[in-house]
């Protein structure tokens, strides 16, 4: 075959790929970047994506519900015997029906209604909901990665021309007899958007060369061509997708989609007839922007979009992908998207003609036709079963691993007969007739709601994986039913920046960073620092100046490729200061970076080699210095209770450190005088928190503090609290712990065998055998067969089990999770004495009796060492806290749980943020 010429976006694609495969710093929440063409999250406050600083309404209701509350409910600060306890994470799902009842909502400063404090989104509501405002920059002007004039309601706006620019291809291509008779008939499913079709005309290039050559050669894809099995590299080559009933459409792209695996705009031009189809696209297209100035409208998206972009070179395909979304949300009957649907046909699709005759057949009554779809599907997986031991029994090589998941599959076969009965009563024994499944199956309206609430297309992709700080607040409260929660959302993901809040923050850094080496302490020891690297300059000031020049560039390249350290330190000071001006009693942080790497080096290397290692070393300093500063400046009786990370090291404060669990400075600590102390050395209200399992031994993945930082240690493996409603993982977590997760794809033969039971089971006649193409087609149904029997149905299954579950609660592993459990004990002593004195919590944020050095040593009095004789033997672990399920009533959820399961439960360091 020809080998296509690669189009010039491909290498701009696979150079963006790569580079944001490695962007991002190291935070303790293992940072994870989500989502096709965006790199982290999208610009939450109005000042960054507003030319005016005013917010878009929708946006601000998007990323901010607000719960119906009694007008009696009590302010903060004002009822004896609560305790707030702030949770410093990335927001808290306050409409949960768990927490909102325990949500402090509201200041002690003001009767306004709010919940908490978010850094990110630049207001007082601390929800985890993300928004995308790039919809409202169609059709608006942009300057400066800024949204000016935007349209009341872009999306709707955009839906009409898409509908419009369809009438108008459609009445073309149906008119038209070679694209009618050709591969291109498909189309009107539709597959393809006004976007789509921007992409395909001006950023996928019709090139009329590499087409020419494949017609000479008779590669062109047609009917003709996908009836020949040789022309495939194998019978599960996807181009046969393009030849499959009618295409859908790609949500991301606006072009057709052949299949999951398959859906490459550029295919389209491998098509017969793909150079009148381009040109009957090109006319059609610029007689509409003509008419509707759709390139203008366009044009704002694509600058804001590349506002926020590093590299230069991202093609625009990748920058529209948000738009495109938006759309596919915005029209889209969800309904029709419910993997029950899905799997329905893929069933019906692969059954025999034979067997779809017998239930299809007319004039059945409901009674007898169940009877039929049960027969039927009874033998649809009797049927997988033989496909499943066929390929366990062919002479080919298997691995142990493929034998066991064939074993496996059988298991599953059997047992999941009696669970798919139940399904088909549940959703219907029409649906599962196989009837003209368009108008006789209409999905389900609960999925379709789900969907749409939590699709919402002013929403980020990334929306509802951040659940992180959801689950903390939960093991908060679980711990004492007089415990409140104050919600404060800082950074924890890659942001996107415009290179004008980028500059502004290298500005700033580099100032700030600058005024530090030069104030007390600092000065002399950095400047040890400096000599090592320029030995020949006598003068301090000069050494600084040209470390500072030579550092420049590194930091710009960092704030280039993720801008998140800088946002997240400004964030957790603001953080700091809310809590403090609040008079929070205790704070929760279950968030963090790491840092290892020793501040000098033994090696004789040329100095100026040094620089990085140096720059990576103090700037690590300077942040542990602006977080203690503001602890203790700003919340100095607040008792910050603050996961020790994941990383499985020590923490020593200089070679390897943990901020901000631990803030001390050991190599600065040498430098101080008398009357010049530096925050570091005298903060006392942090407790560092670290992680054991269920046996009480200490987690492989904690990390271990051996500075002065008080230190305790909790359970914090596999804890179940509560997550944001519509994230599906409890769901799935709840039906995988009685149900296998394993699932094995499996694949038949190509071999005469395999034709005969294809014949024995009515997908091929007799007559047929020596018919290749119809063979290849048998062989197709076969295989959809026996995979989707199983594989289709658990995905089908966990759908369905998501959408109906009532109760979202997951399991989740990390320091993160021993953190609250903690912090909510401390508060569970407060409260007891609170509730005994009549106190509230504000009255005695100040008092001695309650200082934060005061609560670590009750906590530590009453609880039992660990590590006995060993180095650590000082360290003391805090057992003595509840469990979700003990007080809960998710315990109906779980009371399937495997035998096992362990019985403490409280802790967590998010896998894929927060720590």
């Amino acid at each position: 075959m020809i080998s296509r010429t690669s189009s010039k976006t491909h290498a701009a694609r696979a150079q963006l790929a790569q580079s944001r495969s490695v962007v991002g710093i190291l935070l303790l929440l293992s940072f994870v970047f989500l989502g096709g063409s965006r790199c982290g999250l999208e610009t939450q406050a109005a000042r960054h994506y507003a030319a005016d600083g005013q917010a878009i309404a929708e946006l601000v209701s998007a990323a901010n519900p607000v719960p119906e509350l009694s007008p009696q409910h009590p302010l903060p600060g004002t009822v004896p015997g609560r305790v707030r306890v702030a949770v410093i994470d990335n927001g808290v799902d306050y409409m949960h029906p768990e927490l909102t009842g325990r949500v402090s909502f509201g200041s002690i400063h003001s009767t306004e209604l709010r919940a908490g404090f978010d850094a990110l989104g630049d207001d007082n509501w601390a929800h985890p909901n993300l928004i995308d405002p790039s919809v409202f920059a169609f059709g608006a002007e942009v300057a400066a990665g800024k949204i000016r004039n935007p349209l009341a309601d872009p999306l709707r706006e955009l839906s009409r021309l898409n509908q419009l620019f369809l009438d108008r291809l459609f009445a073309a291509l149906n008119g038209h007899d070679l694209l009618q008779n050709s591969l291109f008939r498909r189309l009107n499913g539709p597959a393809i958007s006004v976007l789509g079709a921007h992409v395909l005309l001006n950023i996928v290039e019709f090139d009329p060369e590499y087409y020419a050559r494949l017609r000479e050669e008779g590669l062109l894809k047609n009917d003709e061509f996908f009836a020949n099995p040789a022309n495939f590299d194998s019978y599960l080559d996807w181009d046969k997708w393009m030849a499959r009933e009618e295409w859908v459409l790609d949500s991301q792209s606006g072009t057709p989609r052949f299949a999951a695996e398959y859906s490459l705009p550029e295919a389209l031009w491998d098509i017969e007839h793909a150079d009148i189809f381009h040109e009957l696209l090109s006319e059609v297209y610029q007689g509409f922007i003509g008419e509707t100035g759709f390139d203008d409208l366009l044009r704002g998206f694509v600058n804001y979009r590349r506002a926020f972009e590093s590299e230069s070179d991202v093609p625009d395909d990748l920058l529209l992908q948000p738009l495109q979304l938006a759309l596919f949300q915005h029209d889209t009957n969800f309904a029709e998207s419910d993997p029950s649907l899905a799997y329905v046909r893929a069933l019906c699709e692969s059954l025999p003609l034979e067997m779809l005759s017998f239930l299809q057949e007319p004039g059945l009554d409901p009674e007898e036709r169940q009877a039929r779809v049960t027969a039927a599907f009874d033998t649809v997986f009797a049927m997988a079963a033989r496909l499943n031991q066929t390929v366990l029994d062919s002479p080919r090589d298997f691995t142990d691993t493929l034998v066991n998941g064939a074993e496996l599959n059988q298991r599953l076969l059997d047992r999941d007969r009696s669970d798919l009965q139940r399904f088909i009563q549940q959703k219907g024994t029409l649906n599962f007739s196989c009837q003209d499944l368009a108008t006789e199956f209409a999905g389900s309206e609960a999925f379709a709601e789900f969907r749409a609430t939590y699709n919402h297309p002013y929403l980020s992709q990334e929306n509802t994986a951040a659940h992180h700080g959801t689950h903390v607040a939960g093991l908060v409260i679980t711990q004492d039913p007089r415990i409140d929660v104050v919600p404060v959302r800082v950074s924890t993901q890659g942001l996107e920046t415009s290179a004008e809040r980028r500059a502004a923050l290298l500005e700033r850094f580099m100032n700030d960073f600058s005024a530090w080496i030069a104030s007390p302490v600092f000065h002399e020891g950095s400047d040890r620092l400096f000599q090592e690297v320029f030995p020949e300059i006598d003068n301090p000031q000069q050494r600084a100046a040209l470390f500072l020049e030579r550092v420049r560039p590194l930091m710009k390249v960092e704030i280039e490729n993720d801008a998140l350290e800088l946002i997240f330190m400004e964030d957790i000071v603001e953080a700091i200061a809310y809590v403090g001006s609040e008079k929070v009693k205790v704070a929760n942080v279950s968030l963090g970076t790491s840092f290892a790497a020793a501040p000098t080096s033994p090696i004789s290397v040329d100095p100026l080699d040094k620089i990085p290692a140096f720059f990576k070393f103090l700037r690590f300093e300077y942040f542990k210095h602006k977080v203690a500063l503001a602890v203790l400046t700003e919340a100095p009786h607040t008792l910050f209770v603050i996961a020790a990370g994941n990383d499985g090291n020590w923490v020593d404060g200089k070679s390897r450190s943990a901020l901000p669990c631990d803030l001390s400075s050991p190599y600065f600590s040498k430098f101080e005088q008398e009357d010049q102390r530096i925050p570091n050395s005298v903060i006392n209200n942090v407790l560092c928190v670290g992680s054991l399992n269920a046996n009480d031994e200490l987690s492989s993945f904690s990390n271990l503090p051996i500075t002065q930082v008080p230190f305790v240690l909790s359970y914090g493996e596999s804890i179940l609290s509560t997550i944001r409603t519509g994230n599906c993982d409890g769901a799935f977590q709840d039906l995988d712990s009685r149900l296998s997760k394993k699932i094995w794809f499996a694949s038949l033969p190509v071999n005469a065998p395999t034709v005969e039971l294809a014949i024995e089971l009515g997908f091929l006649t007799e007559d047929d055998r020596f018919d290749d193409g119809k063979a290849f087609l048998a062989l197709s149904k076969l295989n959809t067969l026996l995979n989707n029997t199983v594989s289709g149905f658990r995905q089908a299954e966990r759908s369905s089990h998501c959408v109906t579950n009532t109760r979202q609660v997951a399991r989740l592993t990390g320091t993160s999770m021993a953190t609250p459990a903690v912090a909510g004990f401390v508060a569970q002593m407060v409260a007891a004495e609170l509730e005994r004195s009549g106190q509230v919590d504000t009255e005695v944020w100040e008092e001695e009796h309650f200082s934060p050095q005061r609560l670590i040593s009750r906590l530590k009095e009453g609880a039992p060492a660990y590590g006995g004789d060993s180095l650590i033997a000082e360290v003391k672990k805090i057992i003595d806290v509840n469990e979700w399920l003990s007080t809960s009533p998710a315990r109906s959820l779980f009371s399937s749980l495997p035998q096992g399961t362990p019985k403490k439960q409280s802790v967590f360091l998010f896998p894929h943020a927060p720590r």
